[in-house]
């Protein structure tokens, strides 16, 4: 039951839907229920030859006798069987009215539990530390599994509360109905729960167990997938198309062999349940014969019996798919929790603005450590604003750490980064950020137009404003293709060269027009020619801006 508790406790900001999903549910399930009772009374009406029938079965004290369900359903003229398959008829799309209110209120709930789940799950990451960020060893291709393949099976698991919550009614009233109807048969049939619930509760640890692999497996098989896409030049290059594709095929037949045992468990769980059951509904079929022939059972008793029991072995069997699911969904729930829960130390978010017309930059006992290594040590320096800053050092030596500083993609473990002796951490986020632009050695564009990567930056530029930036910064090429501004940058900026992104993103950060700029090996992996026409954009970049170059 704790995993059904997990999934109530992510739904307690949605109490009063809940409260209406499972008041629609109950109508639906007492609506079913209701109609066993009729069931019972057409049966006696279709077979109201008295001779057929013991004589016991007409002195039954219940509103339910013959005698009553006639008197009761005679309205006028009309035969009482036909008012009461009527009423049956009634109940049925009353039933099937409110399951429907109930199922569709559930499903909605679940896909907007998911979307928001999604969204919290990428906000986090984006909001976390750098630190925490490398510290995580599966990487982006981890993060991509849960949001998709982890987020979709708790959503089915949201999904199937909708049996847990109306089914149990169902089975409660059905099971009041057969005890109503004939206690002896109702205590028989019920011999089969015991077996049935130890058969569910071993099958549901069992699915625990292999769901926790499945998603595993399935989580190596992204990341597995994601480096194939990311590093297809590389994989090109060194002839190892057939070495990844054999370490996709090892996970993916891994994740095979788990799925495989979560589906002989998934299916194994209904015929085993149904079977006891089968068995146990067979052999009530000798004590209903004793009983129509020697304690007065009529045929409106055992229509309704009957439809007492398949109303309840249908339901108990919805409820064990339900639950076995929700298992599932209860150990996707944990592995996206070892994101979304997790207690990492927040950077303060402080409300001061930047400082107008910025003098002086100071790093003042500058500390980083990364998994207790550490990579920068109690650094002190000073800089006036305007200056251009290099860091030189060998790779390692925390040149791009101590830019990760300045805008706080990193914070420090000790120490900290004044501007005009205000720290960064009291400076909003927004200010800060919006005050320090980055062009770095692996330039980034979105999937977008480069008009509309100019957009991100600023939203309201114009079209001048952004052919005036990319001729500054030496982009003019851009301009030059057929689709001019709106020529699509392609994923990661795929359908430009490493120079041609380079000086679009340049033109970037002339658009975004900061005090401070970081160039963090921005022409260190171009060959001479294409250095030398993105010098010149950085020549107009660095005018009259603080520089960090490394």
């Amino acid at each position: 039951m704790n995993s059904v508790r997990t999934l109530f406790i992510d739904l307690k900001d949605s109490k009063k839907l809940m409260a209406f999903i499972i008041f629609c549910g109950a109508l639906s399930s007492g609506f079913k229920a209701l109609t066993i009772s009729l069931t019972k009374i057409i049966g006696d009406m279709i077979f109201e030859d008295k001779s057929t029938l013991p004589a016991e079965a007409l002195a039954q004290n219940s509103f339910l006798d013959l005698e009553n369900a006639n008197s009761f359903f005679e309205i006028g003229s009309i035969d009482p069987l036909y008012f009461a398959v009527s009423a049956l008829s009634l109940l049925f799309i009353l039933a099937n009215i409110m399951r429907y209110i109930f199922t569709y209120n559930i499903r909605k709930l679940a896909e907007t539990k998911s979307v928001l789940t999604r969204e919290r799950l990428m906000l986090h990451y984006l909001n976390l530390d750098a630190k925490y960020k490398n510290e995580i060893s599966e990487g982006s291709g981890s993060l991509i599994s849960r949001i998709l393949n982890d987020v979709l099976i708790y959503q089915q698991g949201i999904a199937k509360l909708s049996d847990l919550l109306k089914e149990p009614f169902l089975t409660v009233f059905a099971a009041g109905w057969l005890f109503y109807l004939n206690w002896k048969i109702a205590l028989f049939l019920f011999i089969g729960l015991p077996p049935i619930m130890i058969i569910i509760r071993r099958l549901s640890k069992s699915l625990r167990k292999h769901s926790q692999r499945s998603q595993e497996t399935m989580e190596s098989v992204t990341m597995t997938l994601k480096e194939g896409l990311d590093g297809a030049r590389v994989i090109h290059s060194f002839n190892l198309e057939g070495k990844i594709h054999t370490k996709f095929k090892h996970h993916t037949n891994r994740y095979l062999t788990t799925v495989k045992k979560i589906i002989s468990r998934e299916e194994l769980s209904g015929p085993l349940t149904e079977s006891v059951s089968s068995i146990i509904f067979a052999g009530s079929f000798l004590l209903i014969a004793y009983m129509v022939k020697n304690e007065g059972l009529t045929f409106g008793d055992f229509f309704g019996i009957l439809a007492a029991v398949g109303f309840l072995t249908d339901s108990i069997r919805k409820t064990q798919a339900a639950y076995i699911r929700i298992q599932q969904a209860a150990t996707a729930r944990k592995r996206i929790g070892s994101i979304i829960d997790v207690k990492v130390e927040k950077v303060k978010i402080g409300d001061k603005p930047f400082p107008k017309d910025l003098s002086e930059i100071e790093f003042k006992n500058l500390t980083v450590k990364i998994k207790e290594k550490t990579i920068l040590d109690d650094i002190n320096f000073r800089i006036k604003a305007g200056q251009n800053i290099a860091l030189v050092g060998p790779s390692g030596s925390g040149k791009t750490t101590l830019l990760n500083c300045l805008d706080l993609y990193l914070k420090p473990s000790f120490g900290e980064v004044l501007f005009d002796n205000v720290s960064s951490l009291d400076i909003s986020n927004e200010s800060l950020r919006s005050n320090i632009s980055l062009v770095s050695q692996d330039p980034f564009l979105f999937n977008e137009t480069i008009f509309e990567n100019f957009k991100l930056i600023k939203p309201d530029i114009t079209e001048q404003e952004a052919e005036e930036a990319l001729i500054l910064a030496n982009a003019q090429f851009v301009l030059k293709r057929k689709e001019g501004l709106h020529a699509l940058a392609g994923e990661r900026g795929v359908n430009f060269s490493g120079g041609e992104r380079q000086r679009i993103s340049i033109a970037r950060a002339l658009i975004k027009n900061s005090p401070i700029l970081l160039l963090d090996e921005a022409t260190s992996a171009l060959d001479v020619q294409s250095e030398k026409e993105v010098q010149k954009g950085l020549d107009s970049l660095k005018k009259g801006r603080t520089c960090f170059v490394v």
